[in-house]
């Protein structure tokens, strides 16, 4: 059995003493499905993990998560802010 499963997962807003921050990132992603990189960015100021948005890169190295392309996540429904390109995550279930 997993860590997180065993002392369960974080979500947004709760801690748990027994997993690292970078396993209380990758619960929180699970729990999300996907997010955007905004959306992680507020992850990591709720939560005092600064190295949120570098862990995220290694995480996508390893293939946990993904980046979502700009044309997929337009057909998805998935909003920019203005002229602004926010780049958007999903978490893959094999990871």
């Amino acid at each position: 059995m997993r860590q997180e499963e065993l002392f369960g997962m974080c979500g947004e807003g709760m801690t748990d003493l027994f997993i690292t921050k970078e396993q209380g990132l990758k619960a929180w992603m699970k729990l999300r499905g996907y997010f955007s990189s905004v959306d992680l960015a507020r992850y990591a100021l709720d939560n005092y993990y600064l190295r949120a948005g570098r862990t995220a890169r290694n995480l996508a190295e390893q293939g946990i998560i993904r980046r979502i392309p700009d044309d997929e996540a337009m057909f998805r429904g998935l909003v920019k802010s203005g002229n602004k390109r926010i780049a958007w995550w999903e978490y893959r279930m094999g990871g």
